[in-house]
């Protein structure tokens, strides 16, 4: 296991509502300051949008911490700076930002004061206009303050709605759609987690596998029964031609990637390189252009704990060219746009 010292720079500028510190969290990983500020990031208008809070936070890698944005050759801008977010995800368009979050909860302490009631949110790109879209009570049933909206979430394709999940107490975890103009959630009526829409549908762990649900339908097709027990992450390709998967299992490091074709044909599957006894492969995001992937790793931590950071990893889908980012993050969670 290795050790990265975290460098904070004095935070700079100021944009719309909130301050954007231009904070780096360069680590000593090999990489000079000047190669992290010439990573060879691929495509995107956007950048990579991630989650950081300082390991000081109790809480920084279960909850989340402050959204940073970061794009080709420059440095992390933050773009929040009060509460807890996690999950963030680009909007197709890249104008719009959603994320989890515990209205009133700086991470300080236990959440259950709060009734633990994490919430869907969305955003402008640059830090302002954040709108709350879900609500406990909103879904008929028995909806418990602690059920809602700590998983992933994905936009539709055409940006207009978002699907996410909510577990209850009683039930498994079930998936359900909003509009990103908030209202009443709509449930697809499946048992699953870490959903991922695309052109083809939403892609999500069903307990059985990864299938893929149609949200007209209601149909579900399964792609693959790899990962049957649990998949920490789910990504489609930007052409929708592809599903990157992370298989995972009960009491087991996650240290495989899997591609798979919508016909459940495999098109590829490898390791991290030089795997370690406690390297967990927790988050993936393809990059804008499709030709890489980006994977967060966990390395260090016991099983069912997070470390203080992650790792950011860029490889190729056929599984060559790993490349370790002069980059940290706090959470699994990265969106790439």
């Amino acid at each position: 296991m290795f050790r990265a010292k975290l460098r904070w720079p004095a935070p700079v500028g100021l944009v719309g509502a909130a301050a954007m510190a231009s904070v780096l969290l360069v680590a000593s990983l090999g990489i000079s300051g000047a190669a992290a500020k010439s990573d060879s990031i691929r495509g995107g208008a956007h950048g990579i949008l991630f989650s950081f809070a300082q390991p000081s936070n109790p809480n920084n890698a279960y909850y989340g911490g402050d959204l940073y944005q970061w794009r080709l050759g420059g440095q992390p801008v933050r773009l929040t700076s009060v509460g807890l977010r996690n999950w963030a995800q680009w909007s197709p368009d890249g104008k719009m930002i959603a994320f989890t979050m515990l209205p009133g909860w700086d991470g300080q302490g236990p959440c259950d004061s709060l009734g633990c009631a994490f919430q869907l949110f969305v955003m402008r790109a640059d830090g302002t206009g954040e709108t709350q879209l879900t609500h406990d009570g909103d879904v008929t049933g028995s909806v418990t303050p602690d059920s809602c909206c700590f998983d992933a979430v994905s936009w539709s394709p055409d940006g207009r709605k978002l699907v996410f999940m909510r577990e209850h107490e009683d039930g498994p975890l079930r998936l359900f759609v909003i509009s990103a103009h908030g209202g009443k959630e709509t449930p697809l009526h499946v048992i699953g987690a870490r959903p991922a829409w695309g052109p083809r549908g939403i892609a999500y762990s069903g307990g059985d596998g990864l299938r893929v649900l149609n949200p007209k339908t209601h149909r579900s097709k399964l792609i693959t029964r790899d990962g049957a027990q649990f998949l920490n992450a789910i990504a489609w390709s930007p052409d929708g031609k592809r599903l990157a998967a992370i298989p995972a299992a009960p009491g087991f490091y996650a240290q495989r990637i899997a591609i798979y074709a919508y016909s459940g044909r495999k098109l590829a599957s490898f390791r991290a390189p030089a795997p370690r006894t406690r390297e967990d492969l927790c988050g993936l995001s393809w990059s804008p252009d499709g030709r890489h992937l980006l994977v967060t790793v966990s390395i260090g931590a016991p099983i069912g704990e997070p470390p203080d950071y992650y790792h950011l990893y860029e490889v190729r889908p056929n599984g060559t060219h790993w490349r370790r980012l002069a980059q940290l993050a706090g959470t699994c969670s990265t969106s790439w746009r």
